[in-house]
């Protein structure tokens, strides 16, 4: 059965948090381990910026699936070697580890409905803060990233957190991404018979997982690359 894995540059702050990061750019060229706070817990990133490519760079995030972690980041040659070719920053993104489950697990809300819309605030999960502490460390260096074009991509439970992060930073601000892709999940309509790990997408109260789907009206919108 398919497990669906749910689930920075210096620090920000200190933590009490449990949470140990484990990210690895394996040696790869022109990468390097970035670690900061989300505001509850100490996390990291592993970011490859090829320094053959032109700058400022698109950035694409990958996220890992449930149980797994950043730590093999720099073993990722396919991905490499296309960041390389098409001049873009690779990140692979990292959940917290041991802390909402069995390994790394993304914190994505439970209940989204056509009323909550995508919950998308600090107190709806950890990874918001996660990801735009990321995403202003970035912007301190203009002339490497161009954060005004983000891409999210990744397996499984980090497919399923692709789409969540991806409409979140769309609700954000609506000119930074412009597509996202799943590989190993999708979307989720409660009652719809497809059956996920630990009965995500169908709690009571329950209607879309692992984000409410809208039509974006700007010019940009918003593209799903579905495998």
């Amino acid at each position: 059965m398919l497990r669906v894995a749910l689930a920075g540059l210096a620090v920000v702050e200190s933590t009490n948090s449990s949470n140990t990061p484990t990210c690895s750019v394996n040696g790869a060229a022109d990468g390097r381990v970035i670690t900061f706070s989300d505001g509850t817990y100490q996390r990291c990133m592993a970011v490859i910026t090829p320094s053959s490519a032109p700058k400022p760079m698109p950035i694409l995030w990958w996220f890992h699936g449930a149980g797994g972690n950043a730590a093999h980041c720099g073993n990722m040659r396919d991905m490499l070697s296309l960041a390389e070719s098409t001049g873009f920053a690779f990140v692979c993104g990292e959940a917290t580890q041991n802390v909402f489950g069995h390994g790394g697990e993304w914190n994505i809300p439970a209940k989204i409905t056509d009323k909550t819309g995508t919950p998308c605030d600090k107190s709806d999960s950890v990874e918001v803060n996660y990801m735009k502490n990321a995403i202003a460390q970035f912007a301190q260096s203009p002339d490497v990233y161009d954060t005004s074009r983000i891409f999210t991509s990744g397996c499984s439970m980090g497919s399923a957190f692709s789409g969540y992060i991806g409409n979140c930073l769309k609700t954000w601000s609506p000119q930074q991404i412009s597509a996202f892709a799943t590989h190993s999940t999708g979307l989720k309509k409660k009652g719809d018979g497809v059956r996920l790990p630990e009965n995500w997408g169908e709690c009571n109260g329950c209607q879309w997982w692992p984000f409410a789907p809208v039509k974006y009206t700007d010019k940009l919108g918003l593209k799903a690359c579905v495998f």
